[in-house]
Order: C-alpha cells, then structure tokens, then sequence
C-alpha cells in the first residue's frame, strides 16, 4: 500500500502509495489531521501494508536538513541555490556533496 525510502535528508524523502490506500485512508480516516496527514496515518494504521527501503550510502544522510521550515533552513537553501543553481539543476547527489564540504 505504501512505500518510503529512509535515511534520506529531512525534505527529499521519498512516499508512494496506491490510490487503493489512499480511497481506503479516505473511508476509514475520521480526524482532521490523519485526513490532512494521510501519509502518517498510513505509517500508523495496521490496515495499510507499509514497505521502507534504504537509502543508498551516498544518499544516506538522515540528519542532513534540506528542507524549509525555519529561517536557519532558508539560508542554507538560499546558498545552496546561489552556489549551485547557476549551471542547472544539480542532482541529489550533488546537493549532499555541497552541504557536507562546503557548509559543514
């Protein structure tokens, strides 16, 4: 019903599920937020089948933040962007490989 990869960095992991799990997530969940979090009440609920794959070692950076939920987020996305964007769009790969040698 749903599968994730773990081991990511926070923002870039990775959820898919079928729209059988998500119609049955739809008729059995009766909160706000599992309706809003339908992923979480997924993970949650022993009706769903959950399946979660590792992250492959040079992706495997859980701790890693590249998300934006707080002003410290934002600044690292905005050097990320300025130093890394100006040839296209950099991979994954290249994003980790930046932040761990060049911000850590």
């Amino acid at each position: 019903d749903y599968v994730a990869v773990k081991g990511m960095p926070i923002g870039t992991i990775l959820e898919c599920f079928t729209k059988e799990a998500l119609d049955k997530a739809s008729l059995t969940a009766t909160s706000l937020e599992d309706k809003e979090h339908v992923t979480l009440f997924m993970k949650n609920n022993p009706l769903f089948n959950i399946k979660y794959l590792d992250a492959n070692t040079e992706l495997n950076f859980p701790k890693m933040r590249l998300t934006v939920d707080n002003p410290e987020d934002f600044e690292r996305a905005e050097k990320i962007i300025s130093n890394l964007y100006t040839k296209g769009i950099p991979d994954i790969k290249q994003v980790i490989d930046y932040v761990n040698h060049s911000m850590a």
